[in-house]
Formats: structure tokens, sequence, C-alpha cells
């Protein structure tokens, strides 16, 4: 840039303590001050009315005179040059006056043996810090072709004549499209600077390969005795593994800023000052900015009042070293759980200097903690579960089989047969809760059956008056008679009131809930392939407090609960969840604060009524179970393998009333000894699961291997131990304890059809 001014007097130049001089176009000297003529005139002679440039031409530095043109065409600011005899490094600036040019110079020449060490330790960096691979180039400005040292040219990775001659062209594109505009831009501004040094890091494609590679570039400029430049001369060095080393220091560096700043929280405390300081993070954890906790009794008062004792036991009165959990609040009244791990530092005296802790967030871990010892606890209720079922179905199973022999050995309609009809009720919905049971703790898979959602709802309406409690009032919506879908029975019943316990909760000072069902609506949702698209609607309505948008997107997200601890798993709505998708149905909320809130659920229809599958089943059961064999009708030998007596005894005379021959066996060992008898052929198995010595799993399996076309029925209330594969390849059917004595006989009769030896 050429800064324009008045034309600068002689006192002006004469007041300039460093070289000033005021040429007119072609280079004559107007006039100059004592600085100037000490400087530039020969034996110290005034300048002016000479031509200083012309007359140090001779000296090989015309420097002066091209400033003075250029500076009249407006295209020069900088000036640098050696005089030829001082030696010294004058730099300085041309600016246009009226009438001439004026120049003000000023000796650089520690300041130009500086930047000339400098470049010379840049090269000597890049020769250490690239493990010696640097190379030199240098080009030829008047011909613009580049010689390369062989170190170059590998760096580069091009291919040059013999005398590592390449044109500059070539070289120029090996340099990366995107540095191409700042690489030029670099070499323009050293050409056109005197004494401006190259200094950049930029991009090649290496011709050779088509790999990338970053190199490093120091270059200087070389001018004739007029000022022009001749050759560019540089350095190159390949700092593509340096840089990546460096890059991947920041990255750790920065990794492991944030990690600090993101997760722990520094406090240090002074104690002769009685100061406390705290890194930033105690924003993010707590709330607090760093210079709202400025001493150990600002941390101390947001301790929960339940933990500060211990805290305090530690802090001050321990070996000098804690590491503990504790509560603590944030800025907004919460309080969240941090670990604190820390130490003293003492003095020469063993006084104590400073305190220091590590403090980090643990609310999360917490969360899982507890999360995890509440699944440990349903784990553990899931396994007593199961013990207690197995006993408790081979009781009821006694129960339901004797009460059916008495009943029908009383006449109908009689008082007894009344009372034993309720007997098997009883017993019926004790299985029933068993079942429910073993569902919610997941040790029981589904069994799917027609269930009338109707009579279902009417069967659970004294239950859920007792659990709604007096407050409430509950009202049962029936728009259809019958209202049929395929699902198990017991979870379905526990749908219904895992929906209605929550609806109680919800009304803690009483409301009203309703419960509407209705049949052959069009489902809302797309369903799968196979599935009916007409459905059964189960809609459950309160009138209470309701809910919040963010707490509506969660309801059925896994131990996500609103109630207080103690008051609530998380898992109920959870479990409804998967019960309904399970069963190829949906389920849905609306809710809104202070309104109440209903779940709608959706089953697809069952294609079978009730009524036409008891009497298929019924039917079955009285069809003829005769094998024929040698030419001659016989009745199947089933054998019966129950470790409980009572059980044995009612299993073998359901069989025995149905006509088939029956074998008893006590343990796995009695029935592989009657099973190798052959005496008797053996045509099915009826096997509990758990008994003393040989399972029933185990049994099965022994049979696989020497008896292999004799089916297997197991019995059993709780069988997580079966192997499900097998089930599925029809290796053994399964029937449920308590058990009807048609059920036993359609699982008999289809096992004996699929039998090979049948």
């Amino acid at each position: 840039m050429i800064h324009e001014s008045p034309r600068a007097p002689a006192p002006l130049l004469l007041q300039e303590a460093d070289p000033a001089l005021l040429l007119d176009p072609d280079g004559v000297c107007l006039e100059s001050n004592p600085a100037a003529d000490r400087e530039l005139g020969r034996s110290g002679n005034p300048l002016a009315g000479t031509r200083p440039a012309l007359e140090l031409v001779d000296l090989g530095e015309p420097s002066l005179l091209i400033a003075a043109r250029q500076a009249g065409t407006g295209s020069v600011e900088r000036i640098g040059f050696r005089h030829p005899v001082t030696g010294h490094w004058l730099e300085g600036r041309a600016s246009r006056v009226d009438g001439g040019v004026a120049i003000f110079l000023r000796d650089a020449t520690e300041e130009h043996a500086r930047e000339t060490a400098l470049v010379q330790s840049r090269h000597a960096l890049l020769a250490t810090t690239s493990g010696g691979r640097t190379g030199t180039f240098s080009v030829d400005l008047s011909s613009f072709v580049a010689r390369f040292s062989a170190v170059a040219s590998d760096i580069y990775g091009i291919s040059t004549d013999p005398d590592g001659r390449l044109p500059w062209s070539d070289f120029r594109s090996c340099t990366h499209p995107d540095d191409r505009a700042r690489t030029s831009e670099c070499f323009d501004d050293v050409l056109g600077r005197p004494g401006k040094v190259a200094d950049i890091t930029y991009r090649v494609r290496r011709p050779d390969s088509g790999r990338e590679r970053l190199v490093h570039v120091v270059g200087i400029v070389t001018r004739d005795d007029e000022g022009v430049a001749t050759s560019l001369n540089c350095s190159v060095s390949d700092v593509t593994e340096l840089q990546a080393a460096q890059d991947a220091l920041v990255a750790s560096e920065d990794r492991l800023r944030r990690t600090l700043d993101e997760v722990d929280a520094i406090v240090c405390f002074q104690e002769a000052e009685h100061a406390m300081s705290v890194s930033p993070a105690i924003e993010r954890i707590l709330g607090f900015r760093p210079d709202e906790v400025t001493s150990d009794t600002s941390w101390r008062a947001l301790v929960h009042p339940d933990d500060l004792p211990e805290c305090d036991r530690l802090w001050y009165g321990g070996d000098g070293r804690w590491a503990h959990e504790y509560r603590i609040r944030r800025s907004d009244g919460s309080y969240i759980w941090v670990e604190d791990r820390g130490r003293e530092r003492r003095g020469p005296d063993g006084s104590i200097e400073v305190s220091v802790s590590v403090v980090t967030d643990i609310t999360a871990r917490r969360s899982l903690e507890a999360q995890l010892a509440q699944a440990q606890r349903l784990e553990a209720v899931g396994q007593l579960a199961g013990g207690l079922a197995h006993d408790m179905n081979n009781v009821l199973s006694a129960i339901s089989g004797f009460g059916t022999f008495a009943l029908q050995a009383v006449p109908p309609g009689s008082p007894a047969a009344d009372d034993m009809q309720q007997v098997l009720v009883a017993a019926e919905r004790a299985a029933a809760m068993t079942r429910q049971l073993l569902s919610f703790s997941r040790r029981r898979a589904p069994e799917l059956r027609v269930v009338d959602v109707v009579q279902l709802l009417d069967g659970l309406a004294p239950m859920l008056v007792r659990l709604l409690g007096g407050n409430i009032g509950i009202e049962v919506v029936r728009m259809r008679d019958t209202a049929l879908v395929l699902a198990d029975p017991g979870q379905l019943e526990q749908v219904i009131v895992n929906l209605v316990v929550n609806a109680r909760d919800a009304m803690p000072d009483g409301g009203e809930l309703t419960i509407r069902v209705d049949a052959g609506l069009a489902m809302r949702s797309a369903t799968t392939a196979g599935i009916p698209d007409r459905c059964v609607v189960i809609e459950v309505q309160d009138t209470g407090t309701g809910m919040d948008q963010a707490t509506l997107s969660q309801v059925f997200t896994p131990y996500f609960t609103t109630k207080e601890v103690g008051k609530g798993t998380g898992l109920g709505l959870a479990t409804v969840y998967g019960i309904v998708t399970g069963s190829g149905g949906t389920i849905g909320v609306t809710s809104a604060e202070g309104v109440g809130t209903t779940f709608r659920i959706e089953l697809p229809c069952a294609g079978l009524p009730a009524g036409k599958q008891d009497r298929t089943d019924e039917a079955r059961a009285t069809g003829d179970g005769a094998i024929h064999g040698a030419g001659a009708l016989r009745q199947p030998c089933i054998l019966v393998v129950e470790d409980e007596s009572a059980v044995r005894v009612v299993t073998a005379r359901m069989l025995r009333g149905l006509g088939y021959t029956v074998l008893e066996a006590d343990s796995g060992h009695v029935a592989l000894g009657l099973l190798a008898d052959r005496s008797q052929r053996v045509d099915l198995v009826v096997s509990d699961v758990r008994m003393p010595g040989i399972q029933g799993a185990e049994l099965q399996q022994i049979m696989q291997r020497h008896w292999p076309g004799i089916p297997v029925v197991f019995v059993s209330g709780h069988a997580p131990e079966l192997d499900e594969g097998g089930h599925a390849a029809g290796l053994f059917r399964l029937v449920p304890k308590p058990f009807t004595t048609r059920e036993l006989d359609a699982a008999v009769r289809e096992a004996l059809r699929a039998s090979p030896v049948a």
C-alpha cells in the first residue's frame, strides 16, 4: 500500500534519527538527512543532488533506484537490502509524496541475523524431528525448472531426470488441490517481498502411489545485483508421522481435559487460609458456580444431614485418605450421589497444608445398582415361586382329581355335589393364581387358549372390588355378550389387575374406575400377516391425577416409576406391555394432568368360540384310543412316573377311567426297569418333571437313546428346565398341573397318533 502525504520538507527529514531520503522518480536525491549521508554517502558526503541509487549500483545494490521507480507507480511498500560496504542490513519503506518519493530506512542488521538464525534452526529442527528425512530443492525462476535432491524426490514421490530436474508445473501438480491456492500465495509473497522467508506446511499427493503426505517447506529467495529474484531455495521434510503424533497428543490431552471436566470435579482445601477452590466441573455436577463454594463450611452445608457425620469422621478424624459415597444437594434443591476420593498433604512439620478430593457424580450408577438389587430380589422371588408352584400344583392336582372323582360319585343336584363343585372352582382359582405368580416371575411359557374376556372379568370382579377399597367405585361395561381372544388366561388376568392397581394408586382421594369390553372392532394398527384384523378392545379408565407428557413417554419403560421408594418396582406396566404385545395385541395410553388416564388394549379376535373348543376337546376325549397291532386291537399301555403318591394315584385313575392300561412308577429308576421289562410293552410315558434321582428331562433323554419310539407327556406346574426346542420339535408334550381328565386325555391321544409305533 502506498501512503499518500504532502511533500516532506527538509526540516522533517532532518528530524529523523534513521536514514531518510527524498528522491525524484528518476532516483535523483532531492533531500537527505545526516544519517542517510553517513550510511549511504561515499565517505559521508551529502547525497543531495546526487544519484545515490546509481552511485550504489557499482557496489551491487540498486534497491533504492528500483524502490524509487516502483514507488512512483504505487507498487512498493517495503525495502530491504544489505549495504555492500558496511554489510549492514537496511529495511524501510517508500512512500509517494508530491514531486517525488520519500524513503525512510533503519538499521535492521540484528533482526535480520535473528531471522536467518531462525531459518537455520527450522532446517535443523525439521531434520531432527523427521528422522533426518529433510531434502532440498531449488527453482530457477527464469526457466521454472526445479532441481531436487534424492531425499526431496523421495519425499514427494516424483520422477526427475538424471540431474534431478523437473518442470515446475509438473512439480506443482502433486500439491493437494485444496492447498494449491494457499501455497501459491505463500511463494508469491516471498518473491515480492525481499527478505521474506517461506514457511508453510501443506499436503501432497505422491504421483507414484497416490498416497497423501504432509510436508513442511522453509525457503528463501536469491536475487541478482539488480534485485531481481533468480531462484527459490527450499528445504522440505515429511512431517506426516510427526503431525499425526502431535494431533494424537493434542486429542489425548483434549479427551483427558473433557473427561475430567465432564466426569470429575476437583476440590482443593487450603488449610492455612481456610479457603476452598473447585474446578469448573462443579457447576455441571451441582449447578453452583466455583465462586459459590469457597470454604469447607459451604461444602458441608450441601452434604445430606444423614451422611454428614460419616463424612466428618473421614475428613477430620481419619488417616488422611478417604474414599466414600454420600448425598449432596444441587442448586435446585435435589440430592445426588457422589463419590469422594481424596487425601491430605502435609508439610515438613507434619501439619496439614492442603486436602485434595476428586468428586464424581455416581447417581446413575447408584440407580443401576438399585435396579440390579431389585432384579435380584425379583429373581429370588421367582425361584421361590417356582419351588412353591411345583409343590402347590401337586396338591392342587390331588384336590382337583379326587374332587372330580367325588363329584362323579354323588348324585347330581345334591348338596354334596354343590359343595364338591365349589371345591373344584376354588382349586381352579388357586391354580390360576399360581400361574399368575409364575408368569410375573417370567418362569412360565404362555398357555394360549380361547378366553372369553367377559367371563374372565366377571370372575375377577369380586377381587377387583377388594383391591380398589371403599372410596373408589368400579363399573364394568360389556358391549357384547362374549369377547373371545386367544391368550393365556392367567396373564390376561395379570394385565387387568396391574392396570386396576395402577388406577387405584392414581386416585388416592377416591374416584371412579370404568372397564369397557367390546368385540369385533377393526384394529387401529396394522397387524402381522395371519393375525385377524378384528379385535377385542379392553379399556381401563380412571378419574385420577393423570400424567404429564414426560411421564407419559416413559410409562412402559422398565423400572420407570413415579411412586415413592418401596412403593413401586417400575415393572407393572412394562409387564403389561410385554404380555399384550406377546399375545399379538397393542396397548396405548392417553392422559392429561388432572383429567385421568385411559389404557386401551386391542387383542386379535379368536376364530373359535369357547363352547365349540370345549365340545371339540370333549369329542376327542371320548373317541377310540385303541391301537392296532399284530392283527388285533389292544388298549395302549401307559407308564405313569410320579413321586407324589396322591398325584400318581389320581393320574393313573384318570387314565384307567379312559380305558388305558396303566403301570405306575414312583421314580425314574423304577420307570427304566419297567421299560426294560419285555413282558409288558409300554406305548407312552406320562411323567412328572421334577423328581428325586432321575429327573423327567433326563428320563426322556435316556428313552430317546434306548426306546426312541415311545412318546412322552410331561405333567408339571413349573418346568423351566425343559428344552423348548424339544417341545417345538414334538419330542414331548407338556400338560400343566393341575389338569383335568379331558386335558390329559387330549395330550395322550395326540402323542399316540404322532407316535411312529402307533
